[in-house]
């Protein structure tokens, strides 16, 4: 037997026999990039001002976000039609299929009626992947909706699997809520981050500071270089992140590893700067949430990401009767909920357009110092298919500091189903850039007005050790 022990954790997708040489793989996601993004120019002469002019290109959180992890891809192509006898939706797949029912299944839901930006919707239906995920030990594998994406055409619902000892075909649910749709096979349908469960940190300090305080002066020295040195988290803050890599036999990766030994280190040096730069953490803190003095008692603090789950979903999903003894699929949905923290608007929003008028006609305002900026389409390009594109970006009033070697992942809140106002996410790293929370996110087309409430969920703060981050995945594709 092989000695793995030694061996750079890494990720194995193993096909079913039904898959072996005919379903697409998981890709690493910098490696499948959406073609708007790649055609993207990093900055736009349409705009002024040496910070407006960048796109989202050189965001460098919402690239990181974009490229971590694996995509699952859609086995086959699958097409969402009405169903002619009851309220599920009804799919197909090629002839040349044997049985739809290998790949996709259908039931009927009847969705929570809730008010709100936050849904909290069901399922419609089960994705068959074709693929088994292994990961290392004390490995889950986190699975969101592709990030970055804008996907329209269906959501998926975000698990937290413990894939390190749960075996079996992964089958991913989805919510399809119009009709008729169709996904190509090769479609990006999921994304699997691999976090190590030891890493995860838990019960932030919760605190404020004065302008005069340790943290005040870091802070005022921090945003007055960001004033004055263009990309200043990008050239001088920013830690590259380890890019994915599939190898089509263990035996590859076996040789790739050992010709590199070191090539799973991430690049984590700040020649300059010093310990003393970094953001201030108190005696015995791993992880903190600062807000402004002046602020404190005036804004909603971060709640776990677990007190915004509304009594009842966990019982609705498990009533679905979604996967198997071995992959509690309802429990891995309300694991992924329950990461991190919520970050809240703390103040109503209310957003407008007015179609006949186009983008000049999309409004927002909220009571006091507006706590939002609106994006110009320049920023994310023509070339996407949803431009031009209302986004909307929502600032609150915390910071979030870290312990050295941690990056926090703004993700759209799991399994929220955003309805009006749907955050794009980002990784930051938090152990050195300590600037406040803001998340844009689309202004979706289900309707024209819509007021987004106080403590509404913006953003699920989740931390990831990056020196845990998975470069490696060996695909396991024949059936020996």
């Amino acid at each position: 037997m092989t000695d793995t022990t030694t061996d750079p954790a890494h990720l194995t997708f193993t096909a079913t026999t039904d898959a072996v040489g005919t379903h697409p793989p998981p890709e690493p996601a910098n490696k499948s990039l959406p073609a708007w993004y790649q055609m993207l120019s990093s900055s736009t002469d349409a705009l002024s001002g040496h910070h407006k002019k960048s796109t989202v290109k050189m965001c460098m959180p919402f690239g990181d976000a974009l490229k971590s992890g694996w995509l699952l891809k859609a086995p086959t192509d699958i097409e969402f039609t009405n169903h002619p006898d009851d309220d599920r939706v009804h799919a197909s797949v090629p002839s040349t299929e044997t049985d739809s029912d290998n790949v996709v299944t259908t039931f009927p839901v009847e969705q929570p009626d809730r008010e709100g930006n936050s849904a909290f919707l069901l399922p419609n239906a089960v994705i068959n992947t074709q693929w088994e995920i292994q990961t290392p030990d004390g490995y889950s594998a986190l699975v969101v909706p592709p990030i970055n994406r804008s996907e329209e055409r269906f959501t998926s619902l975000g698990l937290f699997a413990e894939t390190d000892t749960e075996t079996g075909v992964f089958e991913l649910p989805i919510l399809v809520e119009r009709t008729p749709v169709m996904i190509e096979e090769g479609d990006p349908i999921a994304q699997i981050i691999p976090i190590k469960r030891s890493t995860l940190l838990d019960d932030p300090v919760i605190d404020s500071y004065s302008p005069d305080s340790k943290m005040g002066k870091i802070k005022h020295h921090f945003e007055r270089f960001n004033d004055v040195r263009v990309g200043f988290y990008r050239n001088e803050l920013w830690t590259p992140k380890p890019g994915g890599r599939n190898f089509t036999s263990y035996d590859a990766f076996q040789d790739h590893v050992s010709m590199d030994a070191d090539s799973q280190a991430t690049v984590d040096d700040r020649p300059d700067l010093v310990e003393e730069d970094r953001p201030f953490l108190p005696d015995d803190a791993k992880h903190v949430f600062y807000c402004r003095e002046k602020f404190n008692e005036a804004v909603p603090k971060p709640k776990p990401a677990e007190t915004h789950i509304p009594d009842g979903y966990g019982e609705a999903l498990r009533d679905l009767g979604l996967g198997t003894e071995t992959h509690p699929t309802a429990k891995w949905a309300m694991d992924a909920m329950e990461l991190g923290y919520i970050v809240e608007l703390d103040r109503p929003l209310h957003i407008s357009r007015d179609p006949e008028n186009g983008f000049d006609a999309f409004h927002a305002e909220n009571e006091g110092e507006n706590s939002f900026h609106q994006h110009l389409p320049e920023k994310i390009g023509d070339a996407h298919r949803f431009s031009p594109m209302e986004i909307l970006n929502v600032f609150s009033q915390w910071s979030v500091v870290m312990e050295h070697g941690y990056s926090n992942f703004y993700s759209s809140p799991i399994n929220h189903f955003q309805r009006d106002h749907r955050s794009f996410s980002g990784i930051v790293d938090a152990d050195w850039y300590q600037g406040e929370v803001n998340i844009p996110g689309k202004f979706t087309e289900r309707s024209d007005e819509a007021t987004l409430s106080r403590g509404a969920a913006i953003t699920q703060a989740i931390p990831l050790q990056r020196d845990a981050l998975l470069q490696y995945a060996v695909i396991n594709d024949n059936d020996t």
